[in-house]
């Protein structure tokens, strides 16, 4: 249906850019990594650098094959990682790679201040990977990611990005359209949110290489013009921070947060006529929009439906309402959403009524709420978070009673905080404080396993049932770790942690961190892949730029 829907959004003309020239923009080689079990006297001790966009594996120690079913692969993207996802592909069908799109800040960009826009040169790139769609294969591959694809933008750098939920593929090949891998919402940091129709790599390489020309070393970069976009002065120059696509289809909708605390849904509407930019939309802007022009449309193929205020300060995490949470809220889940901010509120708002929250409550008055999921693989269905304090929790939002919308329940647990009838939501928290900022989370779409890293450097991954386990709650399982130390950054895949007595949450207390973490260790994103098996992909980035993809077996 999404396909469909989105039919008319053809891969644009391409063009590739020789000009400009990643290496001014992006680290060349990645910082001296270390095996943890290396000994003094193995020459791997030097250290191993990757170079920008390759990849290599991983183990424990240096040339030992893995025991368990587990597979480290790492990728170098130039810079820290803050946008990060998964493209889904075709269910039941055996494909053998799948993509995932990379957004990183520039090497010499060491802050960026939240709510200026920026402008630049920047890449948004679009790697393969190995894929474990097929029930039978669950050996160790062989294969190394690719960076297959790099796409210019003049946003200065990406926030956010997230491919469409659905397989929006296209296989046509014509002269007037090549096959197209997903369509793709970014947030740049100009303040630009755009969708752009990301073609296949192979058919973008083959369209633009002449007859005799063979794919060399060197990353394939074009520019590709976006298929919908708004500008920032349509949201009165608020600048957007984070995109969530409407998770049921035709996936029309997008949420958008910002930093000054509002939010918006936008509709994607193609064939929508461009609206031009008149000079009072561009009036005391300095730059021009992200590389089009001054004469630019503010919107093309969206159409905003509602900008309002929901917090006093920066909004990192929006989410829909979660799906396939019943027969009954099929229309709910296109009007309601929760947002999370820098305040500690938690607020679920309807859409058409913007006045007013729905619920809302403050889960913490000194932490602030930097990453958020709503999901219906827990058990009630839910919403995690992830504050800066190091703490990851768990409320329940199912409805008390079948047939109960999501809205009427809310309401009467509001009605119940006054003393009347209902009950209120329960509020767990599954790891302690003082354990870094927790800036990523995310619920694997195949079983329910959730994974989260933050400040500390590593990543975790704990069983839905667990979260209701407060009094005999066991131990998370750290996947991966990075350490930064003075000869070198300390790279720990999961068979590290089986060996010792070293994880994020052991017994009744969290491990907590010893000291202020390096900046260069921290885990800024954590996506599950959408194309599960007998074996689940985890992708995770961060301040190293370095991409770590793992295959991690389910039984």
């Amino acid at each position: 249906m999404s396909a469909e829907y989105f039919a008319s959004w053809r891969v644009p003309d391409l063009v590739r850019d020789r000009e400009k020239n990643p290496l001014d923009i992006y680290s060349t080689v990645s910082a001296k990594l270390l095996h943890p079990q290396a000994k003094s006297s193995d020459t791997q001790q030097a250290g191993q650098t990757i170079p920008l966009f390759h990849a290599t594996t991983w183990g424990a120690a240096p040339n030992k094959k893995p025991k368990t079913r587990c597979e480290d692969l790492l990728c170098y993207a130039g810079g820290a990682v803050w946008s990060l996802d998964w493209c889904p592909g075709s269910e039941g069908t055996d494909d053998i790679v799948q993509h995932f799109a990379v957004g990183v800040h520039p090497s010499g960009r060491t802050k960026t201040v939240i709510g200026e826009a920026v402008f630049g040169s920047a890449l948004v790139q679009i790697w393969s990977a190995p894929s474990e769609t097929s029930s039978n294969s669950m050996s160790t591959s062989t294969a190394l990611p690719e960076m297959q694809l790099g796409l210019w933008h003049q946003g200065g750098l990406t926030w956010d990005c997230k491919w469409c939920p659905c397989n929006t593929a296209t296989q046509t090949n014509s002269s007037s359209s090549m096959p197209r891998l997903g369509l793709l919402a970014l947030v740049l940091g100009s303040g630009e949110l755009q969708v752009l129709a990301v073609p296949q790599p192979a058919a973008a390489q083959q369209a633009l290489l002449p007859g005799d020309e063979q794919v060399g070393p060197d990353p394939f970069l074009v520019d590709l013009p976006p298929v919908a976009w708004l500008q920032p002065q349509a949201f009165g120059n608020s600048l957007p921070s984070v995109v969530e696509w409407l998770p049921v289809p035709p996936h029309d909708l997008l949420l958008v947060g910002f930093w000054d605390g509002s939010v918006a849904v936008v509709r994607l509407q193609p064939g929508t006529a461009p609206t031009p930019a008149t000079p009072v939309a561009l009036q005391g802007q300095g730059q021009a929009p992200a590389g089009k022009g001054a004469d630019r449309a503010l919107q093309h193929d969206m159409v905003l439906l509602v900008h309002f205020q929901v917090d006093a300060t920066a909004l990192r995490a929006v989410a829909w309402c979660s799906p396939q949470v019943g027969q009954q809220e099929a229309m709910e889940q296109r009007h309601l959403f929760i947002t999370a901010g820098h305040l500690g509120f938690v607020r679920l708002w309807d859409y058409r009524e913007c006045s007013k929250p729905i619920y809302q409550r403050r889960v913490s008055s000194i932490a602030r709420l930097l990453c958020l999921q709503w999901t219906h693989l827990l058990d009630p269905p839910g919403w995690l978070l992830g504050t800066d304090d190091g703490a990851v929790m768990y409320e329940s939002s199912h409805p008390s009673q079948q047939g109960q919308s999501w809205q009427d329940a809310h309401l009467r647990r509001m009605e119940s905080q006054k003393g009347s009838h209902g009950t209120h939501n329960v509020t767990r928290e599954i790891r302690g404080e003082n354990t870094g900022a927790i800036w990523s989370l995310h619920c694997c779409p195949s079983n329910g396993m959730v994974a989260y890293g933050g400040e500390d450097g590593e990543v975790a991954i704990c069983k839905e049932p667990m979260l209701q386990d407060s009094r005999h709650r066991r131990a998370h399982t750290a996947v991966a770790g990075l350490l930064v130390r003075d000869e070198g950054t300390e790279v720990r895949p999961a068979q590290y942690y089986t060996q010792h007595d070293a994880g994020v949450y052991q017994g009744a207390k969290p491990a907590q961190l010893r000291g202020l973490a390096h900046a260069n260790q921290a885990v800024h994103r954590v996506r599950w892949s959408p194309n599960g098996g007998q074996a689940a992909w985890l992708a995770h980035g961060g301040a190293a730029g370095i991409v770590w993809l793992q295959r991690l077996s389910l039984r």
